[in-house]
């Protein structure tokens, strides 16, 4: 006789095994960010700007990637020590 397989028995996973998910995903957005902002160019802003400003206008989706970059790099190293240290 066939037995079934319950959603538990698919869905269960490890804390070590949820933070390595949550790694990778982070891990994933952090690489897509990165190959963003390397294919995107730096604008050099007007000629007039004397404060850096405009330049920082002229250039917030780089500078936005390349803070979401950091943060998401920084999540996804914290979340694999956090699997490491929970034995997964």
């Amino acid at each position: 006789m066939r037995r079934h397989i319950t959603v538990d028995e698919i869905c269960t996973l490890t804390l070590g095994q949820a933070h390595k998910a949550t790694a990778v995903f982070f891990g994933t957005l952090a690489a897509l960010a990165a190959f963003f902002f390397f294919r995107m160019s730096w604008s050099r802003g007007p000629d007039f700007d004397l404060t850096g400003f405009f330049w920082l206008i002229a250039n917030i989706g780089r500078l936005t990637l390349l803070g979401l970059f950091v943060i998401c790099t920084a999540t996804a190293v914290s979340y694999w020590i956090r699997a490491l240290r929970a034995g997964g």
